[in-house]
């Protein structure tokens, strides 16, 4: 027997160019309240007399902090319509006495408000979108108008402000009975912006003559706990105007937040001029269908736009907490502006709730923005420490490659990190991460978000105290079709999945490294072949021809596939992730990557053997050996051996 030996090696071929960021965990920014959703209007409701089953889904969907979203705030809204208002009949006069009425239901916002607290969720933010007709200018509770008594706007009934102002501190008190105490009170919605059903116009010197009032009326309650919130504006240039107003007028010595919405105008730089907090407490699409897409071309309802939007929110604008439309709806199919659907039977979460959970579940309340250095090209990046002492540092990649981040960290000891991604494949999956002299090391997949969740401390955070769980999806995509991932076999540990995969998947422990990699990782890496065998298949010029029409092979990376000849006999690499092709016509051996097992099946050339090798086309490997790039990262050193031999001598 004759050989002759090719060797092909690609010294780091496989690594990303590495860019370092630095955390400065001493230095702390805004505080961070956290992230939330209403079901204003009788959604909650219709959320509470949905069957138990799907219910039990859409609150894990939104609360739980291992299989769905955890998010920590409710905004409730208080009613002024004669149907649910705890004042709907006038007392003759400002200081007539009133006639509360109160069922202990509110809409059922006082149901979820108590589902919410069994998730560990405390901020509840009551929001009033107006006074009821008889207080307001118009005697109108829709329409606009004005609060009677306020700068500019008198009422023949007289000065409403501290009647109103009663009726918002007995709504407190309601709820605090019903066992929720409200933490935020809020007295406007969309000041600025006049609708055909609940409203009340003000600007910020009209506002700054009623929060006074207010807050004299809770203190004489003797509630000190409820941090009064002002204005919800329609948007950020509206909520800078009132802002401005408002600080002016020394309104912030009663007030606890500025609030904002964003249908005008996205919360980003610079932050509101004021030294205490801001939200943004409510935003959504409202223009699309329901849409459960992650990214297809950055369209309105993806939940990468809503990543994006969030990152600008709190990164660039300050903000301390961040509030989507509606939570949970059925059969709403015309709209997205809520994040989790159900037909009454099927519940089906959206990628913009994933993209609230990639900074929910791991940024907590009472948590505080840190300094960071370096940029990221193409990706956004916060840093966030929490009370547990962990931090959380959340990665926002809105481009179309991926990129290799060191993070490093200034007064800080790291002792473990896991890395978690969403992007069109996964939902909060778990990403692997490097940990090497105090900096952990990620790779930031292409249109995605990454939160590398640091020193996380022991134990499971806030759950709910029921039983029921859900199994978290991947989200719905019309940018590409993830390939099937198997069912998870019985009984198959990680270490024995190479046994367990079987002959056709292979054992594929060289290309990877499984002490890093889940079972489901392990799953989609074994299925790489399988990927590999059709796509080539898919260019087959017919069906079982065994031949490739080059022509139609497209281009699906840096080089294209028609560089592979129909003359070529390709050896999978025990792995799936790497391929030899032997070309007969060329007499050339290379070597291919298939790509990672976590991102679509991109075949890239790394290198080529000089042409003319002797008898190449009968080219064996016969010797692998594959170990990580020395320089760090995911890069790899990849040797192959082969050699050929003739018929009458057998193969090697």
């Amino acid at each position: 027997m004759r050989f002759t030996a090719a060797v092909l090696a690609s010294l780091g071929g496989l690594a990303l160019a590495q860019t370092q960021i630095t955390i400065n965990v001493g230095s702390t920014l805004q505080e961070i309240d956290g992230f939330g959703i209403s079901q204003a209007f009788t959604r909650a409701r219709e959320f509470e007399e949905s069957d138990p089953e799907p219910r039990q889904k859409g609150l894990d969907y939104l609360f739980n902090t291992e299989t769905g979203a955890g998010l920590t705030i409710i905004r409730n809204r208080i009613g002024s319509t004669t149907s649910d208002c705890i004042l709907p009949r006038s007392p003759g006069s400002p200081t007539g006495t009133p006639q509360y009425v109160w069922d202990g239901s509110d809409s059922s916002q006082v149901w979820l408000s108590k589902e919410a607290r069994k998730y560990g969720v405390t901020t509840i933010y009551a929001d009033a979108w107006s006074a009821p007709a008889y207080m307001k200018t118009n005697n109108n509770e829709a329409n606009g108008g004005y609060l009677c008594g306020v700068t500019g706007r008198t009422c023949s009934s007289g000065d409403w402000r501290q009647a109103f102002a009663n009726m918002l501190t007995q709504y407190v008190k309601y709820y605090a009975e019903a066992g929720v105490p409200v933490t935020h009170l809020g007295f406007l919605n969309e000041p600025d912006y006049v609708v055909s059903y609940s409203s009340m116009q003000s600007d910020g010197n009209q506002a700054a003559s009623f929060i006074p009032t207010l807050y004299n009326t809770l203190q004489a309650a003797n509630i000190t706990n409820v941090s009064i919130a002002c204005c919800d504006s329609i948007g950020w240039g509206g909520a800078r105007t009132i802002t401005n107003q408002l600080v002016s007028a020394g309104m912030e010595r009663y007030m606890g937040i500025m609030t904002s919405h964003a249908y005008t105008g996205d919360p980003d730089a610079p932050p509101l001029s004021t030294r205490i907090k801001a939200w943004q407490t409510e935003a959504c699409d409202l223009n699309s269908r329901w849409c459960a897409t992650w990214y297809s071309n950055g369209g309105p309802c993806e939940g990468l736009t809503w990543a994006n939007k969030i990152h600008r929110g709190i990164v660039n604008a300050n903000l301390s907490a961040y509030i989507y439309w509606q939570g949970f709806e059925v059969n709403q199919f015309q709209a997205s502006s809520y994040l989790v659907a159900s037909d009454g039977k099927v519940v089906t979460p959206s990628g913009r709730l994933w993209a609230f959970a990639m900074w929910s579940r791991f940024i907590r309340p009472g948590a505080r923005r840190v300094s960071s250095s370096g940029t990221v090209s193409g990706v956004g990046y916060g840093a966030f420490k929490n009370l547990d002492n962990s931090v959380a540092v959340v990665f926002t990649n809105t481009g179309s490659g991926a990129q290799n981040v060191r993070i490093g960290f200034t007064g800080y000891t790291v002792s473990n990190a896991q890395a978690y991604v969403t992007d069109n494949n996964r939902a909060v999956a778990q990403l692997t991460s490097t940990l090497a002299d105090g900096a952990v090391t990620v790779s930031i997949p292409a249109r995605s978000v990454v939160t590398v969740h640091i020193n996380k401390a022991s134990g499971p955070p806030p759950g709910p105290t029921s039983t029921a769980t859900t199994t978290t999806t991947t989200p719905t995509t019309t940018a590409s079709t993830p390939t099937s991932t198997p069912t998870q076999p019985g009984a198959c540990s990680v270490a024995a999945y190479g046994q367990c995969g079987g002959d056709e998947n292979g054992i594929f422990f060289p290309s990877y490294n499984t002490e890093e990699m889940d079972l489901p990782a392990l799953q989609r890496a074994a299925l790489r072949p399988h990927q590999w065998k059709q796509l080539l298949t898919k260019h087959h010029a017919s069906a079982g021809s065994g031949k490739m029409n080059m022509e139609e092979l497209p281009t699906v990376s840096t080089v294209p596939f028609r560089q592979l000849t129909p003359e070529a006999i390709y050896y999978l690499i025990p792995g799936g992730r790497l391929l030899v092709p032997a070309d007969r016509e060329l007499g050339t051996v290379s070597l291919w990557d298939l790509g990672r097992f976590n991102q679509p099946c991109n075949p890239l050339r790394l290198v080529t053997s000089p042409p003319d090798l002797e008898d190449a086309s009968q080219f064996i490997p016969m010797a692998v050996d594959v170990s990580p790039a020395r320089e760090g990262g995911d890069g790899l050193v990849v040797a192959v051996v082969g050699g050929h031999a003739h018929d009458d001598d057998g193969y090697m």
